[in-house]
């Protein structure tokens, strides 16, 4: 089905320009005569465009002698194009060769805040592309539509979880490991050091300090009983009694997996929870209440061992007593606060006001501290924002005004992180908001106190809420939650015994480029490989770096130079503190030069080069035949990149223009680029036309007129070897297509209802390399002789 082609009676009518019009059969027998014929009568616009051919069928019926590979292309909107209600996908693939998606491919529509790929989107719209036809990728490393809180999780520094001295009544009195001596010569054993290359003590420790343990394993270690690090007591454990332990663990490279564990001099032993240790500094702790089994404990320590060959494990702090209990800060009301089993959650006080957006909830084992049981909650992909997941408890009295109040609870994710933010609420869903964590894969321990204001009014629920987009198929772990008026503490604010406090480490900006680095050649890799996957050679080209050069004619994200949208915000440094890296960006906004400089671009196309081989990489970047400056800072972007053992294959020039763009600045722009001797591809080219939403016949006119001068220009100064193609931005003026992109203007080549404007006649002509409706013959009239 055609929706782009109207017939010659239909143009007729629309015109007035029936056969039988006598004003106009005078006017034609009075130029030509009374005996005229058909070829004699000038074609009328709107029968003309309706007899042009399919776009791409100019490719080789045109007289540029163009190869039947040359490509024309259009970028669309995937969702748009896979719409049943929209008749996008007609046209674009009766007129077109190669599709660029304007957002489907970009990293952050693929990449979530917590590092997952998600593919549904372009697999569906590739599967509705006709086999031949091509694609664009666009884009793989941009400053604008990168999923920047990914980004900014991974280079953020290490908060971790320090524990105070009073987690317990430590006994271990070489827990520091700063000389060789407090492993080797004191109550620390490790039975199965036959199953390490290597062990001892070296410098720094954790902190800076002087030294920690160090294991390395060996090829024989398959088990985690492999290698055992323990303490011996000098007392057994005693039953009923409550334990606490602590330590920092950090690896030589990946991860292993660390468990604490008790044991008797028969070896024996008790298992508790199990903690995987990073290449950074993290801070591992847990309670027990020993029950006896197995009898005559003499021991504490962890096993490691495992497929860790050539691995190490460090480790620093070790502390193990009697468990100090913890202060309580509040006169708790929560019954049901440590989720032991399914009742806790479901047949109390709890309510889940957003349990439509989770797949899944309930309690499962272990809790915090290896207890019976926690709370889970599996956020669903219809969860869009915070408020979207919700649990609450219902209380029994309002709350009181001027009454402050703490709370307190234990958090932890199954994958990546999620935001908790803690509120109040009314049973109008009115709410007060307070703090919001960041829960992590560990347990992490939150509290607060405020005093409530008594707004909004009659306050009956508190709680926390977790949903959003970004959390899809993630699961939320709950434990310990309680609440109640505050307790006062009798001691300094520093000297409070709470159960942990957070201490930020910044990352070297050598740990920050490694980082970025490593996800750059992940998303670079899996992307690629998946296209390849699902539209084998059909992904001739990528934009690798999009954008790069600022409108001053500088690298963005180097030395502060920063996108600026309008007078509400502006782009500034990065600065670290002491809670944190700080990264004063809008949303989506990443510029991958400021942590990594100009390496970044080389590397992109250096990874690009690598994971698709045989497809074509462009730097790709606006306003450049209006800004000279730009248009040499790009060039000399390829020459550096180059410079340093890259290859680039291609320059495009968006052109998004209008038909007041300065001509003379076209042409130069295609002189310029042309000496580069690089592939050279218009790849969004649009243009507005002065009318807004309702042009006038003049500026459709005159927009006619600029695409086929673009095309023209284009043709005439770039040496045919280095012609690379032709993407127009957006099939139609329909407003489904603008609604972030030129609103309100009718800049392409169909109309609002998908009609074929006089554009598509420039266009076509263009591309042709001669006005195609010159060759028409009338339809109108027909010769008295017929």
């Amino acid at each position: 089905m055609k929706f782009n082609k109207l017939t010659a009676a239909a143009a007729l009518s629309a015109l007035a320009l029936a056969a039988c019009d006598d004003d106009k059969m005078d006017d034609w027998n009075y130029k030509y005569g009374d005996s005229i014929d058909a070829s004699d009568i000038p074609v009328e616009l709107a029968e003309a465009i309706s007899r042009y051919d399919a776009i791409k069928s100019y490719i080789t019926n045109g007289e540029r002698g163009l190869s039947e590979d040359f490509q024309v292309g259009v970028g669309i909107g995937a969702t748009i194009y896979t719409d049943d209600d929209s008749p996008m996908k007609d046209i674009v693939d009766e007129n077109f060769n190669i599709v660029t998606f304007g957002n489907a491919m970009k990293y952050q529509s693929v990449v979530n805040t917590n590092g997952k790929f998600d593919f549904t989107t372009i697999d569906e719209t590739v599967a509705e592309l006709p086999s031949t036809m091509n694609i664009y990728g666009h884009n793989f490393i941009w400053h604008t539509q990168q999923p920047s809180g990914f980004l900014y999780n991974l280079i953020n520094g290490k908060t971790v979880t320090s524990g105070s001295s009073d987690v317990c009544e430590n006994i271990i009195t070489t827990y520091d490991f700063e000389t060789e001596s407090d492993l080797t010569n004191s109550s620390w054993t490790a039975y199965s050091w036959a199953k390490l290359d290597d062990y001892g003590v070296t410098s720094p420790g954790y902190d800076d300090s002087e030294g920690c343990a160090y294991f390395t394993i060996s090829s024989e270690s398959s088990s985690n009983w492999d290698c055992q690090l323990f303490w011996k007591l000098s007392s057994y454990l005693e039953e009923g009694v409550t334990y606490a332990y602590e330590f920092y663990a950090k690896t030589s490279e990946g991860t292993i997996d660390v468990q604490f564990l008790t044991q008797n001099d028969s070896y024996e032993g008790a298992y508790y929870e199990t903690e995987t240790a990073t290449t950074d500094w993290s801070y591992f702790t847990g309670e027990f209440e020993y029950d006896g089994d197995p009898t005559d404990c003499s021991k504490v320590g962890i096993q490691f061992g495992g497929d860790y060959a050539g691995m190490t494990l460090y480790v620093d702090n070790f502390k193990f007593g009697v468990a100090i209990e913890e202060e309580e800060v509040c006169e708790n009301v929560i019954t049901t606060y440590d989720f032991e089993t399914e009742d806790d959650l479901t047949n109390s006080s709890w309510t889940a006001y957003s349990w439509a957006k989770l797949d899944e909830y309930g309690v499962t084992s272990p809790g915090f501290n290896s207890s019976d049981g926690c709370a889970y909650f599996t956020i669903s992909s219809e969860s869009s924002a915070n408020w979207d997941c919700q649990l609450f408890w219902k209380l029994d009295d309002y709350l009181e005004e001027g009454v402050t109040y703490a709370y307190e609870y234990y958090a932890k994710t199954s994958s990546g992180t999620i935001d908790v933010q803690f509120l109040t609420q009314n049973d109008s869903y009115d709410g007060a908001y307070y703090e919001t964590y960041t829960a992590t894969s560990d347990w992490g321990y939150y509290t607060d106190t405020f005093t409530y204001e008594g707004s909004p009014t009659d306050c009956s629920k508190v709680g926390i809420q977790f949903g959003g987009s970004d959390y899809a198929g993630l699961t939320l772990y709950i434990d310990n939650f309680k609440f109640g008026v505050a307790i006062e503490s009798d001691d300094d604010e520093e000297e409070k015994s709470l159960k942990a406090t957070n201490t930020y480490t910044a990352n070297s900006d050598e740990r920050k480029y490694e980082l970025l680095d490593s996800v750059m050649v992940i998303w670079i890799q899996t992307m690629a490989e998946h296209m390849e996957e699902i539209a084998p050679g059909r992904v001739v080209a990528w934009d690798v770096v999009n954008e790069p050069i600022s409108d001053g004619g500088n690298w963005r994200g180097l030395d502060n130079n920063y996108y600026m949208s309008d007078d509400d915000y502006t782009d500034e440094a990065w600065y670290e503190t002491d809670e944190g890296l700080v990264v004063p960006w809008e949303d989506g906004h990443w510029y991958w030069a400021a942590f990594m400089g100009k390496d970044y671009a080389v590397n992109a196309f250096n990874y690009a080069r690598q994971y698709a081989p045989n497809a074509k990489l462009f730097v790709n970047d606006y306003g450049l035949e209006s800004n000279s400056t730009k248009l040499a800072a790009l060039i000399e972007f390829v020459e550096y990149v180059e410079s340093q053992g890259a290859e680039i294959d291609g320059i495009g020039t968006q052109m998004h223009i209008s038909t007041d763009t300065d001509s003379a600045g076209i042409v130069e722009m295609f002189q310029t680029l042309a000496t580069t001797g690089k592939l050279i591809r218009i790849t969004e080219l649009d243009i507005t036309n002065g009318g807004g939403s309702s042009p006038t016949s003049d500026q459709l006119e005159a927009q006619s007129d600029m695409y086929q001068f673009v095309l023209d220009a284009y043709f005439e100064y770039i040496p045919s070897a280095q012609q690379y193609g032709i993407c127009v931005w957006s099939l139609s003026d329909n407003e489904v297509e603008h609604e972030y992109w030129l609103e309100g203007e009718t800049p392409n080549l169909f109309d609002t209802d998908y009609e074929r404007k006089h554009a598509y006649k420039g266009f076509c002509d263009g591309l042709a390399g001669y006005v195609v409706s010159d060759t028409f013959t009338s339809t109108v009239y027909t010769s008295s002789e017929e």
